[in-house]
């Protein structure tokens, strides 16, 4: 579908009423000259992302830098054959589903990359609870172990399960603090 503009006001309304998939914009035209309708298309909702192609009849250096600066996507000097034309469009929008493609990609890996560091700050603070909350029993197992050690009325029977009781408490504590030093080698803090 072609939907015709005859001056640049013209093709800037034209613009906002039916999202065109590309844009050909003549450079000179009646009340708005090309560039200027290109930048005014640029800035509008939707506009940064639709291929622009200036069509004109001078072939200058002048005039195609112009066109760029005003953000168009292609030139073509007049006459223009329409197997070029065809093609051209062609590749702009191509190239512009490719570009809202990668967008889409890139949108979608930084979500996923957001997600991920998200489970991973909460796996770190779920760690430093867990490792947290498991010092003060053990601390408390350890320190009722050493009371029942100084009890003389003990059988001596019972010395060697809370030396072991002990050992194992320590060996835990090793453990701990091991996950308090990797915890805090993956803040940086270490």
């Amino acid at each position: 579908e072609v939907v015709v503009a005859s001056t640049g006001e013209e093709a800037i309304a034209r613009f906002t009423e039916h999202a065109p998939d590309c844009i050909l914009l003549d450079v000179n035209m009646p009340d708005t000259n090309g560039f200027v309708a290109c930048q005014r298309i640029r800035k509008l909702p939707g506009g940064a992302d639709i291929p622009i192609v200036f069509l004109t009849a001078h072939r200058d250096v002048d005039t195609f830098d112009h066109a760029l600066q005003a953000g168009g996507d292609d030139f073509l000097s007049k006459p223009i054959s329409p197997g070029e034309l065809a093609m051209r469009v062609q590749l702009a929008t191509k190239l512009s589903r490719a570009s809202s493609e990668l967008r889409e990609h890139y949108k979608l890996i930084r979500q996923q990359r957001d997600e991920l560091l998200r489970l991973q700050l909460q796996k770190e603070q779920l760690t430093a609870y867990v490792v947290h909350d498991l010092k003060n029993p053990l601390n408390a197992i350890n320190l009722h172990a050493q009371v029942l050690a100084r009890n003389r009325a003990l059988p001596d029977t019972v010395r060697p399960s809370l030396q072991h009781i002990r050992d194992e408490v320590h060996a835990v504590m090793r453990l701990v603090h091991n996950l308090l030093d990797i915890q805090k080698s993956e803040e940086g803090l270490l």
